[in-house]
């Protein structure tokens, strides 16, 4: 409850004060000092309230603050139930000091008690103590009492001086409640006071007239067309029909307009990414071939991104016209002595989350002759490749122009394979006046190099050359010939670094379960080209490639 204005205070005082106040003051009791009062004076009942407890000197004889002197308030139950006071107490006095009071319950928490603690000191005519309390008012409407006991005070008949508070039902008014219908809110109490409740007000509750534009706040609703108001007409003219959109029924009502002006527009400013000049007779359109050049700021920001959410299906797909590329790529250019210009292409395969494989960073197919028997390049580089992982292959050689015939035919060798992962040295030694040679390696053969194998073969002669020293430190050591006679040699061995170990080719591996039953070649099996292995890797890719693939066999075969 907010604290009062002004303070209600009843004196007990000595006979010339008491001629000052009202007639309804409490009698004063002969000796009395000090006053007692509580402000407010008035409390709601059964409501968290506060209130403050004071004390004042109302003598003209001088009196004494003393150690362990005490001012004691009884709060009488009627008025309430005291829960807790607050600190430091209020004071106005030209000497007393608020620290040097201190704030207690008495024997029960409706007793407060404020106990003087400091230095002997004049408690002046005019000097007052106050305490805030906290409390809960009396559940009881009526007059409730505040007492007071200290060393200045006396009793007549045992009774303690006592000032008077009011305790109702609703503060001032003694109202609790006020009954209203539906179009109001609240109780009529300071916790829920009357208002318009929402909806309270109606159409019908308003007077003709009674709202004007004026009143009406900006951006809510269309005040007027034009500065037209009220009823309006629309009237169809040139280039514009008005239809009403009626519902069917046995009595046709118009819900709405449908305004249909075609040919209106005339033209439509637009860059060179568009044609057209959005008129009837000529539709925007996307310009070709169209360029979109800009800048997208940012780490590994594209100019153009697309995002296919549909599965299985593609996000760019490209076809060039007769013998022309699908997709073309640049890199960007770059001015560096140490960096490397962009890449062409630079693509991702997609993650997979659950047991299967990721997608290949590039899948290439390549494309048939219309007879089906030779079949195009699945990738062409014209230029040096690095791999940094391990190329898987069914077959491989080199391919050079004839060095007897360049202009009219091809030279091809197959690789060299093994089941292991071999280096494979040789060369020709000459032996030494004792039949022996010292065959020189690498520095870094030992170490790139396990599980030696040697062969030697005599040049231009016979003799029972061996090897006399296995390799070691980098160099072996032929014995058993002739001076002079060469050898040829040849050295074998296995890969053993970093990588090697830790890549190393398995010789045979068991098909994953889901890619048993399915073939790298197919056709060399008799299967069907749907066994491929790619249909178990990427069933839905393949399949929407089968589908475009049928789809422009049957549009070929309606052109021919």
């Amino acid at each position: 409850m907010r604290r009062a204005e002004s303070r209600f205070v009843i004196v007990f005082a000595v006979a010339l004060v008491l001629k000052a106040l009202p007639l309804s003051a409490t009698t004063a009791q002969t000796g009395a000092r000090v006053t007692v009062g509580i402000s407010p004076t008035v409390f709601r009942t059964g409501q968290p309230a506060s209130a403050e407890l004071s004390v004042c000197s109302v003598s003209t004889s001088l009196l004494t603050l003393a150690p362990g002197n005490t001012f004691a308030f009884f709060i009488d139950s009627s008025i309430g139930t005291v829960g807790s006071f607050t600190t430091p107490i209020s004071l106005s006095s030209a000497s007393l000091l608020a620290g040097d009071f201190s704030v207690s319950f008495g024997t029960s928490k409706n007793q407060v008690v404020l106990t003087y603690n400091g230095q002997p000191k004049t408690f002046a005519f005019g000097d007052c103590l106050s305490v805030e309390v906290n409390l809960i008012a009396g559940a009881q409407t009526g007059i409730g009492k505040v007492s007071l006991s200290s060393q200045f005070v006396s009793s007549v008949n045992g009774t303690l001086p006592f000032a008077t508070a009011s305790i109702v039902d609703f503060a001032n008014t003694g109202t609790t409640a006020i009954t209203h219908d539906q179009t109001l809110m609240g109780d009529g109490t300071s916790q829920m006071p009357l208002g318009i409740a929402v909806g309270g007000v109606t159409t019908g509750d308003l007077a003709i007239g009674a709202v004007t534009a004026d009143k009406i706040g900006a951006g809510q609703v269309v005040k007027s067309l034009n500065g037209a108001r009220d009823d309006l007409s629309i009237l169809g003219g040139e280039n514009v029909t008005v239809v009403p959109v009626v519902t069917v029924g046995t009595a046709p009502v118009i819900t709405g307009l449908i305004i249909s002006a075609p040919d209106v527009i005339t033209s439509v400013a637009h860059d060179g990414s568009l044609v057209g000049n959005g008129a009837g007779g000529s539709p925007l359109g996307v310009a070709l071939p169209l360029s979109l050049s800009g800048s997208a700021s940012g780490s590994g920001i594209a100019l153009v991104t697309i995002r296919n959410s549909a599965s299985g299906n593609h996000g760019i797909e490209g076809d060039g016209g007769p013998a022309g590329a699908g997709v073309v790529g640049n890199g960007g250019d770059f001015n560096s002595d140490t960096g490397a210009a962009g890449p062409g292409l630079f693509a991702f395969g997609g993650d997979n989350s659950g047991n299967g494989f990721g997608g290949p960073g590039i899948l290439v197919i390549p494309g048939n002759f219309s007879n089906g028997k030779r079949q195009g390049l699945a990738g062409d580089f014209r230029g040096d490749v690095t791999v940094a992982g391990t190329v898987t292959k069914a077959g491989g050689s080199f391919k050079i122009d004839h060095p007897i015939d360049p202009s009219n035919k091809y030279l091809y060798h197959s690789f060299v394979e093994s089941p292991d992962m071999k280096n494979i040295y040789d060369g020709i030694a000459a032996l030494d006046a004792a039949g022996e040679a010292t065959v020189e390696l690498p520095e870094w053969f030992g170490a790139l190099n396990r599980d030696f194998r040697y062969q030697l073969t005599c040049i231009g002669g016979f003799a029972p050359v061996y090897v006399a020293a296995k390799i070691s430190n980098n160099r072996f050591r032929i014995a058993g010939g002739l001076p002079g006679l060469e050898v040829s040699w040849q050295v074998t061995g296995i890969r053993q670094d970093q990588w090697a170990n830790a890549h190393r080719i398995p010789v045979e591996e068991n098909k994953p379960e889901a890619e048993r039953g399915y073939y790298l070649h197919p056709e060399l099996f008799g299967q069907s080209a749907e066994k491929a292995i790619d249909w178990a890797r990427n069933p839905q890719l393949m399949q929407g490639l089968k589908e475009r693939k049928e789809t422009e066999q049957k549009s070929q075969a309606r052109n021919h």
